[in-house]
């Protein structure tokens, strides 16, 4: 493995980590300490929110779960991106001058594997969100929840790949050009 590739790992696998110690720092939070943040964020967001959706549409319970959404979001994209690099999805110069088929069906299915390996990860992740509530912060522990953050993780992990989509296509139309 190459010196860039080795550094591509330790840095995202940095970045996850750190994603995945304040997400499961909230969660050793005490619900009293957890419920005051809530309140906080909710009063700073309180007038984007009521322009958004009408004035007292939303509440601080929305605010929990957009943030377990939003976190598990971002978690998912970066372990979309870890996959990727594990995998060896991507265009190489050399893999240019294959035949166009070949390698996008080799893309494709090391896409895949990516996609769902991430959503995984995300997803096992966020059980164990809910595992620390219910038995170290003694707060409530809900199975809606490892939903939403399962969901939340399949956004990110979709929103990174359609990025990752328009790089690689790109680099390809830039490479067969050339």
């Amino acid at each position: 493995m190459k010196t860039a590739g080795k550094r591509f790992y330790i840095i995202m696998s940095v970045i996850i980590l750190a994603t995945l110690t304040v997400i499961w720092g909230h969660s050793f939070m005490p619900a009293e300490t957890s419920a005051k943040e809530s309140g906080t964020i909710f009063v700073f967001l309180q007038p984007l929110l009521d322009f958004l959706f009408g004035e007292g549409m939303s509440t601080e319970h929305f605010i929990r779960k957009a943030g377990h959404f939003t976190e598990f979001m971002i978690l998912g994209a970066e372990l979309l991106l870890l996959m990727r690099g594990l995998v060896g999805v991507g265009v190489r110069a050399e893999d240019a001058a294959k035949d166009l088929s070949d390698r996008e069906k080799s893309g494709r299915e090391k896409g895949l594997y990516a996609i769902v390996n991430a959503w995984v990860a995300g997803t096992l992740c966020g059980l164990m969100d809910e595992s620390i509530q219910l038995f170290s912060a003694g707060r409530s522990s809900e199975v809606a929840d490892v939903w939403l953050d399962s969901a939340g993780c399949f956004t990110g992990v979709l929103i990174a790949t359609l990025i990752c989509g328009l790089i690689v296509r790109r680099k390809i139309k830039k490479t067969v050009k050339n």
